[in-house]
């Protein structure tokens, strides 16, 4: 079952000049500005492997990445979330 916690990875434009790749909590994509179409959505099932991991928080959201609607709530509350939640996965 997907919450809002669930880990997932936005990808749109892919292999274009304007790709935007972003991984965050399901909570966390749903405030970043992907431009036009989203083309895939991955959903991260199970505990990710040590590279995926390494991938997850390379592309993890960053503050430039969130909707210009949503930029006040982009505050200390995020730092770090993405690192809580991978570390609650691997339990």
């Amino acid at each position: 079952m997907c919450t809002e916690s669930t880990l997932a990875v936005g990808l749109a434009r892919v292999g274009q000049s304007t790709e935007r790749i972003v991984s965050g909590t399901l909570a966390q994509l749903l405030k970043v500005d992907f431009g036009g179409p989203l083309h895939s959505l991955v959903i991260v099932g199970g505990t990710p492997h040590d590279i995926e991991l390494a991938m997850i928080t390379h592309y993890g959201v960053k503050e430039e990445d969130i909707a210009a609607d949503y930029q006040e709530d982009f505050g200390d509350e995020w730092n770090g979330q993405l690192l809580k939640v991978e570390e609650e996965d691997a339990e």
